[in-house]
């Protein structure tokens, strides 16, 4: 267990850390501090397991590509190229834990956190988190200082209020959720994983790097924009489909809210609060994951 936690305590911190300003070496040099400690967790996840070496291959190969997609525009083709090796095949890869060697722990498995929902297990997984964290890092503009995050908060909270409103009233409606508030013992574990990283890696996937780079490829088309943030709400509610139709049609529609938020402030950020703020409330006070049919 402590060896689960020094290991994920550091991949936090560099999740954390991205919003932190590089650090300069000199006159010359400068280094940016989420990779420091990017790179001590997946030294400790080599020590204590949850890597082999072939994992530690894997991401520095989709480290490789997401920088070269970052910074080559030579040629325009390639580039595509490029940016559809790392949404399409690297990144769905490591999402769906398919590159070899990472032991992905659980942080709790088999329980019942509402009594008419069936077991869950909660699983914290390098893979995912470490791509998400890459596409942050070098796809996203973070927000510094203490203005700009009162302006993205004033922004973003309306936005966030009416889509907690719409999805909640869907759930409940279609017999998916009821209200049920609860604490329990793993709910501060549930709250910090899932910020950081559950909701900074699906939103850095599907706003910072899809969303954007579709808006940016649709500019010139008539309705491209709102082409651009349906289809990342769309793609978002698929990549749910392991949970069922409706959890595909809720995933959707919350999906359209995180897209909203982005499209309005073209802040990561945005979709990302809105995002756990709704995910906060679905396990606290309603049937977490869903009612048992």
């Amino acid at each position: 267990m402590n060896a689960l936690f020094f290991t994920f305590g550091l991949l936090a911190a560099a999740v954390c850390a991205i919003w932190v300003r590089p650090v300069h070496l000199g006159m010359r040099y400068r280094i940016a501090p989420w990779i420091v400690f990017f790179a001590a967790s997946v030294v400790s996840g080599l020590m204590t397991g949850y890597l082999t070496w072939k994992a530690v291959a894997s991401l520095a190969l989709f480290s490789s590509t997401v920088y070269a997609a970052k910074t080559f525009h030579q040629y325009r083709a390639l580039r595509v190229l490029l940016l559809v090796a790392t949404t399409g095949i690297m990144t769905l890869a490591l999402s769906m834990h398919k590159f070899p060697g990472f032991a992905n722990p659980a942080l709790a498995e088999n329980m019942r956190f509402s009594s008419d929902a069936p077991a869950t297990t909660l699983h914290t997984n390098f893979d995912m988190i470490s791509a998400g964290l890459i596409l942050m890092a070098l796809f996203c503009n973070p927000v510094h200082g203490l203005t700009q995050w009162k302006h993205l908060l004033r922004r973003t909270a309306p936005i966030a209020a009416v889509t907690l409103v719409i999805v909640f009233s869907c759930a409940v409606g279609m017999g998916y959720v009821r209200f049920n508030v609860k604490v329990t013992s793993y709910t501060a574990i549930f709250l910090i994983t899932n910020l950081l990283f559950t909701c900074v890696a699906e939103e850095a996937f599907f706003r910072g790097f899809m969303q954007e780079q579709l808006m940016r490829g649709m500019s010139g088309w008539r309705a491209g924009i709102t082409v651009a943030t349906a289809i990342s709400a769309a793609l978002f509610g698929v990549s749910h489909a392991s949970g069922g139709f409706l959890l595909v049609l809720l995933a959707t529609i919350a999906g359209l809210g995180y897209a909203y938020a982005y499209l309005s402030t073209r802040r990561v950020e945005a979709a990302i609060l809105t995002h756990f703020l709704l995910n906060a409330v679905h396990f606290v006070a309603f049937t977490y994951p869903n009612l048992v049919e």
